[in-house]
């Protein structure tokens, strides 16, 4: 049985439909909108070592991090603007004619951006990475190496992140961002939910796709990704081309209506064309990676769930009940064999992070008032752990995961400037700069200081 707290801020529509229910905080959000240029939302990659890469030094960034190594592998900086890390990586791929697969980098970064992050490269050496030129992609600091980078090799990011077209003046929205800064500092951080883009900005279906997988529904997974459209106040609407196969399920028509543009619905359509119930074979079509992305949206929406629910039940953020899941608050990589179940003293002294699964057929459950409330979701979903082990598409089941329950903002958020536009007076800009550790999401952190729709925090 749900028990709702009394005076929780309760979320907008459309992030209630990706599990996130409440915000945090209480004080009111100054508005705004991001990314209204690309140098707007700077993302600066945090090496493990802490060094951060810069968007704006080009001097050699690596040589301390790597050393004197001479290896087949070769690490370099990529620094872009306005396109994301796989689509920057494959052009570079192309230039020099060798495998998207050669790569290697530690973490994705947004297109509507400047960043700066760590990759590698392997059998090509400096001197040829130089020559290569694509718009929007600088490569620097060419060095070789005696290892590759993997995801999740770095500490986290540094984010300098530039708000427009705050409707309080200068003053006003200090004030403002002092009181919503105070009470993240005042709770310790903030729920680490996860954010819009990992299940679609202007869309968010992929967990619906995901839970149809995880069912055995292919059906309903592939008409879902096909027909289903969700609009900015969370209430189902339909581009014309969607409903209209919704409605006549001809899928011959829809190849012909269906924009160009919507690559992987037409390989879809492709297929469905030539054997219309021939549903598995048509998610088939598509990459396994984007499979994957269906069912990991899928655990991230149990995960918010799992989230909001904790704030319902007024459970604690920094301090573990007895049956939370934890692990050592010096460990940097959550593996399954360092995650034990609290069975300590509440409220005595503990020095880890609590985790909360990303479920899946292989995890550790958590026991006690966290084992309830998962167990309850489940229940609600009508799911099993062993549903993640799909049958007919084992290549795409999942073991599952853990992931840390809350964010804490381990460095200052500073104010670099607050100012009133002259050719805009009516209009406050605000330029904020913090860091967070890797898989956290700065818009999750946005949400709370600005309390506007997720178009506006987003940046869609």
């Amino acid at each position: 049985m749900f028990f709702i707290m009394k005076n929780l801020r309760k979320s907008l529509k459309l992030e209630e439909f990706i599990g996130i229910r409440y915000y945090w905080t209480k004080s009111e959000g100054i508005g705004g909108v991001i990314k209204k240029r690309h140098e707007d939302f700077v993302v600066e990659e945090i090496m493990p070592s802490g060094r951060v890469l810069s968007v704006r030094r080009g001097e050699d960034q690596l040589r301390e991090e790597v050393g004197e190594e001479k290896g087949l592998w070769t690490h370099f900086v990529l620094v872009k603007k306005g396109i994301d890390t796989i689509s920057a990586v494959r052009r570079i791929a192309e230039a020099l004619n060798v495998p998207l697969n050669f790569f290697g980098f530690a973490g994705m970064k947004d297109a509507s951006a400047w960043t700066a992050q760590r990759v590698c490269v392997w059998k090509v050496s400096p001197e040829k990475l130089l020559k290569v030129g694509i718009r929007n992609v600088e490569i620097r600091s060419p060095i070789k190496a005696l290892s590759s980078i993997g995801l999740g090799d770095l500490w986290g990011n540094r984010f300098q992140i530039t708000i427009r077209d705050i409707l309080h003046d200068v003053s006003e929205t200090k004030k403002m961002v002092e009181e919503g800064l105070g009470e993240i500092r005042e709770r310790g951080g903030i729920p680490n939910y996860f954010g819009h883009q990992r299940f679609g900005i202007s869309r968010p279906i992929t967990h619906l796709v995901g839970r149809a997988i995880v069912k055995g529904d292919f059906e309903g997974a592939v008409m879902t990704f096909l027909c289903e459209e969700i609009s900015g106040d969370g209430n189902e609407i339909g581009a014309s081309f969607r409903k209209d196969l919704e409605d006549s399920l001809d899928f011959v028509s829809a190849l012909k209506n269906f924009p160009r543009g919507l690559y992987y619905e037409r390989v879809m359509l492709r297929h469905l064309s030539k054997r219309p119930r021939d549903f598995i074979n048509a998610l088939r079509r598509l990459p396994k990676s984007l499979l994957k992305m269906f069912i990991h949206a899928y655990q991230s929406y149990l995960f918010n769930i799992y989230l909001s629910r904790r704030i319902e039940e007024d459970l604690s953020f920094t301090g573990p009940m007895e049956g939370d899941l934890i692990i050592g608050g010096e460990v940097q990589k959550i593996r399954y064999e360092s995650v034990r179940v609290y069975m300590g003293k509440i409220g005595g002294h503990f020095d880890g992070r609590i985790l909360a699964p990303l479920v899946g057929f292989k995890i550790k459950r958590p026991e006690g008032k966290s084992g309830e409330i998962l167990e309850e979701i489940l229940e609600r979903e009508d799911i099993s752990l062993t549903d993640f082990k799909i049958g007919k598409m084992p290549d795409i089941s999942s073991k599952g995961n853990y992931r840390e329950i809350f964010i804490v903002m381990e460095k200052p958020v500073l104010i670099y400037k607050t100012e009133q536009l002259e050719a805009n007076p009516h209009r406050t800009l605000l330029l904020i700069d913090f860091s967070l550790r890797s898989g956290q999401f700065a818009t999750v952190f946005l949400r709370e200081l600005m309390k506007t729709g997720p178009m506006a925090y987003v940046g869609g």
